[in-house]
């Protein structure tokens, strides 16, 4: 049972999470395109020019978009904790941490997006790219380091480094699959935390990276 003391802070981490997720799916599905008016009246959309203030809510957009993705996975964790201080310093200590990755991100976006490297859906347009960025995800996947950080993020330990490491890796299969697919944002958060959460989290860790490699060298 959870104590009473703390049902009001993980309510509020789970509010947090949840308008994190009303946001991506409303608001922040604008903020990565624009749209041109076409001579026959018809709008198509099309990449936005990465000035100053795009790249900041590209930046914000890849914040709140880790928020919705990796908090709830979180939240166990933090219900371990002996008071509501320590549930509040445990929250935005992680949140800031995948802050820093979302900057990583948006830096990223913003250098293959220079380079035209990624297509109208958000996605790389280079399919040896893709594969070669499946295959290095995949084998992270199998790597003694990446189950090390699996096995201290699973009991709590150094939980805000160890979870970004195992995990930020995995988070930029949306490069692949297209950056603003809702579906695959789902997809990882459940995936994300049925490694952590799960005792058996590190086999479903190397089942999902050898499907990596494998689609990595299809791809390819």
């Amino acid at each position: 049972m959870i104590a009473t003391f703390k049902l009001l802070p993980l309510g509020g981490l789970c509010l947090l999470a949840a308008a994190a997720w009303a946001y991506l799916l409303t608001a922040g599905m604008a903020l990565t395109m624009t749209s041109m008016t076409m001579s026959d009246g018809t709008t198509m959309a099309m990449p936005a020019e990465w000035t100053p203030f795009y790249v900041l809510r590209v930046f914000l957009m890849w914040s709140i978009m880790m928020v919705a993705m990796m908090l709830p996975s979180a939240l166990p964790a933090a219900s371990v904790l002996s008071d509501a201080p320590s549930m509040v310093r445990f929250a935005a200590i992680y949140s800031a941490a995948w802050t820093g990755f979302a900057a990583a991100a948006t830096l990223t976006q913003w250098l293959l997006s220079k380079q035209g490297l990624l297509s109208d859906g958000m996605s790389l347009s280079s399919r040896s790219l893709a594969g070669g960025v499946l295959i290095a995800i995949g084998l992270y996947q199998l790597t003694p380091v990446f189950a090390r950080d699996l096995a201290r993020c699973h009991n709590g330990k150094s939980y805000a480094t160890s979870c970004q490491r195992c995990c930020a890796p995995l988070m930029l299969l949306l490069f692949v699959v297209g950056i603003m697919n809702v579906a695959w944002w789902v997809a990882l958060m459940i995936f994300a935390w049925a490694e952590k959460m799960s005792a058996r989290g590190i086999w479903i860790a190397r089942f999902g990276g050898s499907a990596l490699v494998l689609w990595g060298l299809l791809r390819i």
